[in-house]
């Protein structure tokens, strides 16, 4: 687990009410409200998503002194109805001028009601379902992301299946209370379909505690993918059970898989397990590397993961718009209107690689295929056409 002793004392302070990183003195800092799961069943992609944060955020200390702003950190323990009140105390109480977060997207869905209410806006580092941004009537037109959606996620998943693994049967295994889960499976089945393979589909639910007839069930309906749609804390047991059963189906999955995580939760295993990313610490990418060195420099030696990555383009992803906001405003700390419209279009290199925020507030590159094998190593990149 990637989890150093500054991690887990930032997550017990955050339940405490929230934390903030040391800024500069300034009389009136940009305040930058951040809501992550830093406990809780996602706790893995908070803490990630936390330090990538605090990287940038010190490394922007000292590259540009004139940036006074301040991070705010609330908990929101992986549970729905924990976001919105979380997101409202950011707001309210601690002036947040843009909030960062979440990573599960049915519970940045939360965060963006609030924000929308609060003419706020928000930037998710790692929720990927299209409703975001699409569903302007009930989230606003001010929720943008660094990541990409599903609908190019759950593509390139059936391109792999198809292309790559040379499937033509697919389960897929849908987690029916998540937006993530229901969003890229959807996609997934629209694309593997089209290329001319079949998909079934079973659910599950995130509170279910024992997947061992529903990996039996799976085994028996002969899939030559299996497709895992949702988070690691369900995927890690589920491919543990699916020794036999599963024999020899390549399984795959989103980015919901990629946490240090998976692998304990799925135990010894010859399973050939791949899932899409935007990141991963074994690219040879020299921005990678350089990325992947500062965070072992920072946190005991430990390899960053996917959402490491995504939180620190976030925080430079905030600081052009606010730098490109400022030049607009004469100089002065730029309001949350002005920090919307700075993002949009935004454009920047960031470690995930090249980040112009189009006309959908998200996106377009690259995605990376992870093979978890004893780790998690990269297995190619596929570009946006």
């Amino acid at each position: 687990m990637r989890r150093s002793l500054r991690a887990a004392t930032v997550a017990v302070l955050a339940l405490l009410g929230g934390v903030a990183t040391p800024a500069r003195a300034a009389d009136d800092p940009l305040v930058v409200g951040v809501v992550l799961p830093m406990s809780g069943d996602n706790a893995t992609f908070g803490q990630e998503s936390w330090n990538g944060l605090q990287i940038a955020a010190k490394e922007l200390e000292g590259k540009d002194p004139s940036f006074a702003f301040k991070l705010v950190l609330s908990d929101e323990q992986s549970k729905r109805e924990q976001v919105a009140p979380q997101t409202k105390q950011l707001i309210e109480n601690n002036g947040a001028s843009i909030v960062v977060g979440s990573v599960a997207s049915s519970n940045t869905m939360q965060a963006a009601v609030v924000c929308k209410e609060a003419g706020i806006p928000l930037l998710t580092p790692a929720s990927t379902n299209d409703k975001l941004t699409a569903e302007t009537e009930k989230y606003g037109e001010d929720v943008f992301r660094v990541c990409f959606k599903d609908s190019f996620q759950g593509t390139m998943l059936g391109r792999f299946a198809w292309k790559t693994l040379h499937a033509k049967k697919a389960v897929a295994l849908v987690d029916k209370g998540q937006a993530y889960s229901v969003g890229l499976s959807e996609q997934f089945t629209r694309e593997f379909t089209a290329l001319g393979g079949k998909v079934e589909t079973e659910y599950y639910t995130s509170a279910d505690k024992d997947y061992t007839t529903l990996v039996q069930k799976v085994g028996g309906m002969k899939p030559e993918v299996i497709l895992i749609s949702g988070y690691y804390p369900q995927a890690g047991p589920m491919i543990k059970l699916s020794k036999d059963a599963w024999k020899g189906v390549p399984i795959i999955g989103g980015d919901g898989l990629d946490s240090p995580d998976l692998l304990p939760l799925a135990g010894e295993t010859d399973a050939q397990v791949y899932f899409t990313s935007h990141f991963v610490a074994s690219d040879e990418d020299p921005v990678v590397q350089g990325f992947v060195k500062k965070y072992q420099e920072a946190y005991a030696g430990a390899d960053p993961g996917a959402m490491a990555a995504l939180g620190y383009d976030a925080m430079y992803a905030v600081y052009e718009a606010a730098k490109k906001a400022r030049a607009a405003a004469g100089g002065g700390k730029p309001t949350p209107k002005q920090l919307s419209a700075a993002l949009r279009g935004l454009e920047f290199t960031g470690v995930t690689g090249k980040i112009v925020i189009g006309p959908d507030r998200t996106p377009r590159k690259a995605v990376v295929i992870v093979k978890a094998s004893g780790a998690f190593q990269f297995f190619e990149k596929i570009q946006p056409e």
